[in-house]
């Protein structure tokens, strides 16, 4: 039960927490340091997206995108996260990772017709989804990455688009796992 609350603690305090350009916490505090990028296309959209500065190889590299409609007009998007975000993750030199198998189902699903669901974000509304990097990417090498992400939407039914470009993040190597001989 306890560990429940500290999880739902740790929850609260992040999601509490105000953001700017690049922020983070003091050492010793709670919540991890994040890496946190804001564009707005005035008038219309203000777009977030928020990341861990450093995580294991083993755990996940949470990306946290926002949409906020700034507009008057809605803001219409894709339910389906690859559909609506275009995500790149690439290594300090400017290479690309490769993806995933399961972004490639990801990005075949977001193709199929029969399913289509739009949400329409009325004016001051949010709209949030956290996409798991390390199993979009392969993030299996410790370094440092920088991630590109474009959010695409409709107002009007005219097309939109806010980029934000080069979030830093690292990744750091789990401690190597050794066979201890039993006595």
């Amino acid at each position: 039960m306890l560990g429940t609350l500290s999880s739902l603690a740790l929850i609260l305090v992040w999601l509490l927490a105000p953001t700017s350009a690049m922020e983070g916490c003091a050492p010793g505090d709670v919540a991890e340091k994040v890496n946190t990028a804001k564009k707005p296309l005035e008038g219309v959209a203000l777009f977030t997206a928020t990341i861990p500065q450093t995580s294991r190889e083993t755990e996940p590299a949470s990306l946290s995108l926002q949409l906020t409609n700034l507009g008057k007009e809605r803001l219409v998007f894709n339910d389906r996260p690859m559909e609506t975000f275009a995500v790149k993750v690439k290594k300090k030199d400017g290479a690309l990772l490769p993806t995933t198998r399961y972004f490639k189902e990801l990005i075949d699903e977001s193709k199929r017709a029969d399913r289509n669901v739009l949400i329409e974000l009325a004016s001051g509304k949010k709209a949030r989804v956290t996409l798991s990097l390390e199993r979009l990417f392969d993030l299996s090498l410790e370094g440092e990455y920088l991630v590109d992400v474009e959010a695409r939407f409709t107002v009007k039914r005219a097309a939109g688009k806010i980029a934000i470009e080069n979030l830093p993040f690292t990744i750091r190597a789990a401690p190597f796992v050794r066979i201890m001989k039993l006595k």
